[in-house]
């Protein structure tokens, strides 16, 4: 989406009820690189509270399978049940954390239950035994062997699901993404309220190991300055987009939906808002990229109607 172009400083500051979430700098509301910063960490947060969930998730059920699984070599058997049950831990980790940090998460965990294993092995909780001339000696009921089994009985068919769907998640939104990669040069038409045709340059390109695309604007003829995030929300299947300007003003649209058949993503605004927005972008081509925006107020009355083309630079 020409997304700075389409919803851009064509609305001016000092009018910002034309944007659902625009907030003037000057009243004391949070600035554009705070909002950045924002959207950057939330998966950080988002990850702690899987995390206490998790293991809450995990000293329940450990503490239950503690009576079920014939385990019994006591607090290291317990901890070895916390260690089995919180896996989705990891899994939602590989969902959450963008980049190559979420697999540190992985070695985190097997490595952890080294100690585990050795704690647990030095506990001799099945007696010895004596069939005829036989003599089985006392061991730990900690065999690598059971435990792996019972990991793989409890975890396997859900690593397995995650899995695939990460996979293949991966691969839809990397061709969506895509779509947006590269220099363009972006000619923006106002119809309401009219206004002359407006030109400038914008650059996507791929940050956080590709799981997000970031855009900046050059050339503009008012002088300011536009920076523009776009995301796949694994939540809703859709793109989300921040867009941040020098003026101060930014605006968030809630995740979008793509239509691979028509090649179109369109957002519209949640329920409940004073100033409803509907936007489209349509990728007629690889090059080319088409876009309208209208906003409206809670009387139905067209704020601003924009439209937008972005053709794809050779440089």
């Amino acid at each position: 989406m020409a997304a700075s172009a389409a919803f851009e400083a064509s609305v001016p500051a000092t009018t910002p009820a034309a944007s659902p979430h625009a907030l003037p700098a000057a009243v004391g509301g949070p600035s554009a690189s705070d909002l950045y910063q924002a959207a950057i960490v939330g998966p950080r947060h988002c990850a702690l509270r899987y995390t206490i969930a998790g293991l809450a998730f995990a000293v329940v059920f450990a503490a239950a399978a503690r009576f079920v699984y014939p385990i019994r070599v006591d607090l290291p058997g317990v901890l070895m049940g916390v260690w089995i049950y919180a896996w989705p831990i990891v899994l939602a980790f590989m969902l959450i954390i963008p980049g190559r940090r979420r697999w540190w998460t992985v070695v985190g965990y097997v490595v952890a239950v080294l100690p585990l294993w050795a704690w647990g092995a030095s506990v001799a909780d099945i007696l010895d035994m004596q069939f005829g001339s036989v003599h089985l000696p006392a061991r730990s009921s900690t065999a690598p062997q059971g435990i792996i089994g019972l990991w793989l009985l409890v975890n396997g068919p859900p690593t397995l699901l995650i899995v695939s769907f990460i996979a293949s998640s991966a691969r839809a939104q990397d061709t969506v993404l895509e779509k947006f990669v590269g220099r363009w040069d972006v000619r923006v038409k106002t119809l309401q309220p009219p206004k002359p045709d407006l030109s400038h340059i914008e650059t996507y390109e791929w940050i956080l190991d590709r799981k997000f695309v970031r855009a900046r604007t050059e050339g503009k003829t008012e002088g300011t300055e536009d920076m523009v995030v776009v995301g796949y929300d694994l939540k809703t299947d859709g793109y989300a987009f921040w867009i941040f300007s020098s003026s101060g003003t930014f605006l968030y649209l809630a995740p979008g939906t793509w239509d691979a058949r028509n090649r179109t993503i369109e957002w519209k605004s949640p329920l409940l808002l004073d100033v409803s927005y509907q936007a489209r972008c349509a990728f007629p081509d690889d090059n080319t990229r088409r876009c309208t925006l209208v906003l409206k107020n809670w009387l139905g009355k067209v704020l601003l109607e924009q439209e937008t083309t972005a053709v794809r630079r050779n440089d």
